[in-house]
């Protein structure tokens, strides 16, 4: 069973906008959203969309998401960010809401301003304890929660960062990344070699083919001068290890 949004009704709507102002919406608006009005359209579907299949996801899950915005404006954080405002208004200008013929089931999809969909689910373990509403708004909640880390990679993306340096906690010294692989791949070698050695140092090592036993020998070797290249490597990061 899909659900569309209200506005596909023949009949005139009169529509909250986010600002508290309202705005009333004819079939002609609906058909082709003009320029004037294309903005205004998707802020007011995007409004409706949440007010109407999800009003307990406005007054909870918004009401947090602004909680929590005002926290970082009490605080004086200034750096680019994604906003509640930039997600649902801005992004969202549809969604529909499929049953699954198991009678569990709640399937939301969203539809973005780009065209890109994503989809959220809302299931109970048994068919009589499936409601509806709860289902839609659920399973809305959960597809707008996809929307955050999308927008946060194409934000990202405008503002890259530089290469972060590591603090060693024993140390405090700073490691870029790369040198931190070199650290770890010495580290994991090591916990090998000593594995292996604790092997060889057993009688099982002798009761193994003597071609064998030769092999595991010459791999001890080769893994012990390979963890000291690994150590002469780190050394020269003028670092401690």
């Amino acid at each position: 069973m899909i659900y569309p949004l209200p506005v596909s009704e023949e009949r005139n709507e009169i529509i909250t906008l986010v600002d508290g102002s309202t705005i009333e919406i004819n079939q002609q608006m609906r058909v082709d959203c003009s320029d004037v009005y294309v903005g205004t359209c998707r802020k007011a579907v995007s409004r409706q969309m949440v007010e109407t299949n999800g009003e307990t996801k406005e007054k909870t899950t918004m009401k947090n998401e602004q909680s929590t915005e005002q926290m970082i404006q009490d605080k004086g954080l200034t750096a680019p960010r994604l906003r509640p405002e930039d997600i649902v208004d801005a992004k969202i200008i549809g969604s529909t809401f499929t049953k699954l013929p198991s009678g569990k089931c709640m399937i939301c999809e969203i539809t973005l301003a780009n065209g890109f969909t994503v989809r959220g689910e809302a299931a109970c373990v048994s068919p009589e304890n499936f409601d509806e509403e709860i289902g839609r708004k659920v399973s809305l909640e959960n597809a707008v929660d996809k929307i955050w880390p999308l927008e946060g990679y194409l934000l990202q993306e405008k503002h890259p960062v530089v290469p972060v340096k590591v603090v060693d906690a024993v140390t405090n010294e700073e490691y870029e990344d790369w040198q931190k692989r070199v650290i770890e791949e010495r580290d994991q070698l090591n916990s090998k070699l000593a594995k292996l050695k604790m092997f060889i140092d057993t009688d099982q090592l002798h009761e193994l083919p003597a071609e064998e036993a030769g092999r595991l020998l010459n791999q001890r070797d080769a893994m012990a001068r390979y963890s000291a290249i690994l150590d002469d490597r780190i050394a020269a990061f003028n670092c401690p290890f």
